[in-house]
């Protein structure tokens, strides 16, 4: 959503001459403190409201360059501010003005008002034959600069400033619901009003914050012009925004504004200030994100900052300035086409260094993951208020795979008593995730009473056995009748790793058994179109006799090779199914643990509820 494409500055306190191409639906200045980047976004403000600090009108003594206040004394020029803007029309104004034109706006020392001049004369030159007129398009220039409106957020948004944004968005539901019988007859209907057209906007503020707002019309009709009240919600508690932390409050007004641009005739340009400000990181990364993918195709988004959130993001719509001060004043360093150098010397000025890119992204993946094991969980959730039939939750579609063809196998035409579903469909995308097992484990500690029955089944490998299995809070003890079974205290779910087999016992010692071990080896091995299942050695450290010292070398004993992931699909999918009826035996002993357990649960929770009903009994009759 680009207005703006470029800015000229001249003379404007510390920018003594500064040109800024290519701005994005987002850019981003980003630089140390007293460096001048909150000027770039002052001098938008001043060309558009004749302001330079919120609420602060222009001053040409404070707010001209020194630099060029001696200059101009010592060779007895004229004072002046200048500030230029390359407009992007865009679908507007089509047959009136040029796809894209120049405004240049000079305060000199002793004016109350700025020249204004444009460079529409010398767009319509260079076009061979213009739909539009120098006359026409002089006359829809102004109307096309009253369609934006610029909105200067300052760095300390304190009391004044959110009352003023709360009076944005009063201007804003006036104007919508104006014609509206319920604007008309009373306060309470005019809240129904706003009610309704700010909905979107605490759903997206609740969905950052996990906090919801209320926001109401005084209840006097004689105050019916001063600013909303703001009410958040948080335990039952109504507590006005006024009185929650500023982080809370910093984060609500990006959420504003695009509620507001979103719902305005108006095209909207913000220049905020620092929005990372009084933020935890997460909060910051999470409006970062925002800005970039949703908040800049609606509005036009100028930052400053000073926080990786911002200057590291990747988007194809974000243009990043290194911004310093040089010889001249401030200057500006485009990083989307300068070379790693520069980018480099913005991590040494802020006191980063390179490593903490690296955690950044380390951070945005485990964000990423957490995200994925929370869609996944709600999915096993959904599945589970189906039906009261039991689940078995397996870590990857694999398995699942591997399991309901074995019971096919070992059963024929019998229907298999528990639904089997996997809690990672993205297994094998990235080898280093245990998202299965975190799925698995987090749902089982999380099944309510009901909810069906659910039975978590863990490899007997490192992961699947520390972090899964044993991994699981108290509230999960052994079984009496196998050590390989936990039962939840409540009854509401169990967890069972892979029990050990006969022929596999030196693999289940090491924890090196996963569920395609249950096969013996001649099915293993067994090849179709010259693929199957591929087994590397581990590596795995002996001391050399005689010198004491240290070697690495590659596993020889079978129990110590594991099973190449990417080999995994291929070996469920297509030579699985081809495998003999005696190939699953062992599976047998899996089967019979998951129906034990099963009806261990279901006897244990009607033993439980029979106790309840007596006791209950025994209460009432005494009474």
């Amino acid at each position: 959503m680009i207005e703006i494409k470029k800015i000229e500055i001249s003379h404007f306190r510390s920018i003594y001459s500064l040109k800024v191409d290519n701005l994005s639906d987002l850019t981003i200045f980003a630089g140390k403190n007293d460096i001048g980047k909150s000027n770039i976004l002052k001098a938008l403000n001043l060309f558009f409201n004749n302001e330079t600090d919120w609420n602060t009108s222009f001053d040409f003594k404070k707010d001209f360059s020194y630099k060029r206040k001696n200059e101009s004394i010592k060779l007895k020029t004229r004072q002046f501010i200048r500030i230029a803007i390359r407009f992007k029309r865009g679908d507007r104004y089509q047959n009136s003005l040029p796809e894209e034109f120049t405004v240049t706006r000079t305060w000199y020392r002793n004016s109350s008002f700025p020249d204004e001049k444009n460079s529409l004369s010398k767009e319509h030159r260079k076009i061979k034959k213009p739909k539009w007129s120098i006359n026409r398009a002089n006359s829809s220039l102004q109307r096309y600069l009253n369609t934006i409106r610029f909105e200067y957020i300052p760095a300390i948004k304190d009391n004044l400033f959110f009352t003023y944004i709360l009076g944005r968005l009063q201007h804003i539901i006036f104007a919508k619901g104006s014609n509206e019988s319920t604007v008309k007859e009373s306060v309470e209907g005019l809240n129904n009003t706003i009610s309704d057209e700010i909905r979107n906007l605490q759903n997206e503020f609740a969905l950052i914050t996990k906090i919801s707002t209320q926001i109401n019309l005084p209840e006097k009709l004689s105050d019916l012009f001063k600013a909303f009240t703001v009410n958040t919600t948080e335990l039952g508690e109504n507590l006005p925004l006024q009185l929650r932390g500023d982080g809370i409050r910093t984060r609500f007004i990006p959420s504003l504004l695009h509620h507001i641009s979103q719902n305005s005739k108006l095209y909207f340009v913000w220049g905020f200030e620092e929005p990372e400000n009084n933020l935890e990181y997460s909060l910051a990364i999470e409006l970062a994100e925002k800005m970039a993918k949703e908040y800049s195709q609606d509005s036009q988004i100028c930052i400053t900052t000073h926080s990786p959130a911002f200057f590291s993001l990747s988007e194809n719509n974000i243009t990043i300035y290194r911004t310093f001060k040089n010889n001249s004043g401030t200057a500006c360093i485009n990083l989307n086409v300068a070379n790693q150098d520069a980018s480099d010397q913005l991590w040494i000025e802020m006191g980063l260094m390179k490593f903490q890119i690296q955690s950044q992204n380390e951070y945005k993946k485990k964000l990423d993951s957490l995200e994925k094991e929370r869609e996944d969980l709600n999915k096993i959730k959904k599945e589970t208020t189906k039906s009261n039939t039991p689940i078995l939750l397996t870590e990857g579609k694999w398995d699942e795979l591997i399991l309901n063809t074995a019971w096919s196998k070992l059963y024929d035409n019998k229907s298999i008593p528990f639904r089997i579903i996997c809690s990672d469909p993205y297994q094998g995308s990235n080898t280093d995730s245990f998202g299965g097992i975190n799925t698995v484990k987090h749902c089982l500690e999380s099944t309510r009473k009901d909810e069906a029955i659910t039975i978590g089944l863990f490899d007997r490998d490192m992961p699947g056995y520390h972090k899964g299995f044993n991994g699981l809070t108290r509230n999960f003890t052994i079984s009496s009748f196998s050590k390989d079974v936990k039962i939840h205290k409540a009854g509401t779910s169990a967890a069972i790793v892979l029990p050990s087999i006969d022929s596999r016992r030196e693999f289940a010692a090491v924890y090196n058994l996963e569920i395609e071990f249950y096969f013996n080896d001649s099915y293993l091995q067994k090849k179709v179109k010259q693929k199957g299942l591929e087994l590397k050695p581990r590596l795995v450290k002996t001391t050399v006799i005689g010198t004491g010292l240290e070697e690495t070398k590659e596993a020889t004993e079978p129990h110590l090779y594991q099973i190449v992931d990417s080999t995994k699909k291929y070996f469920a999918e297509t030579i699985v199914p081809t495998l003999p009826k005696e190939a699953f035996d062992n599976f047998t002993i899996i089967f019979n643990l998951i129906n034990t357990t099963v009806d261990f649960i279901k006897k244990h929770n009607k033993a439980l509820h029979l106790t309840g009903t007596r006791r209950h009994s025994a209460s009432a009759t005494s009474r």
